[in-house]
């Protein structure tokens, strides 16, 4: 190959290769997802700016959105109306520095159109691969986090029980949904140490907010696979299946031993949290924290419903309406509960834009689910909607890089998946 050739194909490379380089790519993602920390969502950055770059200088070309419009739009107009009740409710400096932390929910624009090069299949299946890996080392992890920390609640790299217990909830769903009659059997057995490492992984970060989600999360991957776990179990040797059920009798104790003791403690905290709330609506207690900053919350969303606070007026417009328990001066930079977060930031226009955000990847994926994985594409939708969401509704949900980084990241696979071969049927009968 002739100079000039090479740096054409260096230029602008035959889509073929730039697929083929995606599969590693999305793989590396998913499996740093729940370990790296902020390092994740750095990378996640550096992804969605080379995909902008390539758009720019002809590497990539734009296509339609198509069935996937409805997801991509409703994170603009998320992103459009929480800078709209920034910029008329904060100073311009600090509007400003708030809407740079909210760009991550307009990188599925750009990031889409690098997904969209590679087909479905191949890029679920590498999201699947890789949230195996990270959910086998989730686990190891979250333990090394307890021993460095002396605390007895896992936080990862993530630096907070929270946003690694989402980390841990969308990881064990999507390695689960990795199990398939017609994969080679180490990666079966990957992707059920991947689920529970990561599942174990989200009930050692004690936090109570996220353990009803981990039961749904696993029975959406059930709802789906169902009809290949018959065959999984065939193509298992004889001589194997012994040892099979013995790792799996092991594992099952494990996880009894850790989650009992996890469980056990953090439901008696929960009892003792509300019975102080009983007492006394001063309590200093997670639950009575939380009593009251929604009763502030809803007192300073109905003073400004329809654009809000902005993001940093957030805590201003609480400050005055909180009780005693908040008398030492700390302060939250969330109300754990996302809607009344997104309440007070940007009013009702905020809650819609929000709803819309977690509504439309369901509703395409569901309208999608006759395509090409279709199934498997809508049950990771669901995971996805049920991990973040769940959990938010008592505590951290968005506004987190990590959890918005890892957001955008799943949304644009999702979306760019619909957007790759769209007439492809499902010839598995559903994925």
């Amino acid at each position: 190959m002739n100079p000039v050739t090479s740096f054409a194909r260096l230029i602008n490379p035959p889509t073929e290769g730039m697929a083929e380089r995606n599969r590693p790519a999305i793989i590396l993602s998913y499996a740093v997802m729940p370990l790296a920390g902020s390092l994740a969502s750095f990378m996640i950055v550096v992804l969605a700016c080379w995909a902008a770059i390539c758009l720019v200088v002809g590497r990539l070309a734009w296509r339609p959105f198509g069935a996937a419009a409805p997801i991509v739009w409703s994170h603009v107009v998320l992103f459009s109306v929480l800078a709209l009740a920034d910029i008329v409710n904060i100073a311009p400096g600090t509007a400003a520095l708030d809407i740079g932390l909210r760009l991550f929910f307009l990188m599925p624009v750009v990031a889409v159109h690098r997904v969209a090069i590679s087909s479905t299949g191949d890029v679920l299946e590498a999201v699947f691969r890789g949230a195996a890996i990270g959910g086998i080392l989730a686990p190891v992890l979250g333990l090394a986090s307890i021993l460095l920390s002396g605390s007895y609640r896992a936080e990862g790299l993530a630096g907070n029980a929270g946003p690694f217990s989402i980390l841990c909830l969308l990881t064990a769903g999507l390695a689960l949904l990795g199990l398939r009659a017609k994969k080679d059997m180490l990666w079966n057995a990957a992707a059920l140490l991947g689920a529970f490492g990561a599942a174990l992984a989200v009930v050692m970060t004690g936090m109570r907010g996220a353990w009803p989600a981990l039961p749904i999360v696993l029975a959406i991957v059930v709802w789906v696979r169902w009809r290949d776990l018959p065959d999984v179990w065939a193509r298992v040797e004889k001589r194997h299946r012994v040892w099979a059920i013995g790792a799996a009798l092991l594992l099952t104790l494990v996880g009894a031993v850790l989650g009992a003791e996890y469980i056990g403690y953090r439901t008696q905290k929960l009892i003792e949290d509300v019975q102080a709330l009983f007492l006394s609506s001063d309590a200093n207690s997670s639950v009575g924290l939380r009593a009251e900053m929604y009763r502030a919350g809803i007192a300073a969303l109905l003073e400004r419903p329809l654009l809000g606070w902005g993001e940093s007026g957030v805590w201003p417009a609480l400050e005055p309406r909180l009780g005693a328990a908040f008398a030492d001066g700390f302060s939250y930079s969330h109300l754990h509960n996302m809607i009344l977060t997104v309440g007070v930031q940007a009013g009702v226009l905020g809650i819609l834009a929000l709803i819309a955000v977690l509504i439309t990847p369901v509703w395409c994926a569901y309208r999608q689910r006759n395509r090409a994985e279709g199934r498997a594409r809508l049950a990771f939708a669901l995971i996805l909607v049920c991990a973040y969401a769940i959990p938010g509704l008592t505590n951290i949900m968005f506004f987190h890089d990590i959890l918005d980084g890892v957001w955008a990241l799943s949304i644009w696979t999702l979306a760019g998946t619909m957007m790759a071969d769209p007439e492809a049927p499902d010839e598995r009968g559903g994925g």
